[in-house]
């Protein structure tokens, strides 16, 4: 499977997958086989959020996640502080494993599925930044 580039809105993408592809990915006694490649303006030397969620699947409504959510996805982490970082953010890209579980995943009826890709700080009520992109792709 070729790389497939999602939608994004605000902290949110959405990326259309064939349904195959996701079938195989839970079905899969070994590591995962899809990846989603996530891009986000790295904080800024005054930014106090840090450290965000990413959640896979999830209804809107949930937000605080923990390691054994069946959404949860894994945790993006910027360490330090540039102090050159006085400009516009850099954006980092990070690779991080779809979860191997159904509930992150709806519609595998259908040829294809939508699946929606969310960021939220971790352990904090501030907004999340945009993201700038994200695409999933096979191992």
């Amino acid at each position: 499977m070729s790389p497939v580039t999602g939608v994004v809105k605000g902290s949110t993408a959405s990326v259309t997958l064939p349904t195959a592809a996701i079938k195989t990915h839970l079905s899969s006694d070994i590591a995962p086989s899809l990846f989603a490649d996530v891009t986000l303006p790295h904080p800024g030397a005054a930014s106090s959020v840090r450290e965000f969620d990413v959640i896979v699947g999830a209804p809107p409504d949930v937000t605080p996640v923990s390691a054994d959510s069946p959404y949860y996805a894994g945790t993006i982490a910027f360490f330090g502080h540039m102090m050159n970082m006085m400009g516009p953010a850099h954006d980092a890209t990070f690779a991080i494993p779809l979860p191997k579980t159904p509930e992150a995943f709806h519609g595998l009826t259908a040829a294809n599925a939508i699946v929606n890709i969310r960021i939220v700080p971790r352990g904090r009520s501030q907004e999340a930044p945009a993201l700038k992109a994200v695409s999933i792709r096979a191992r």
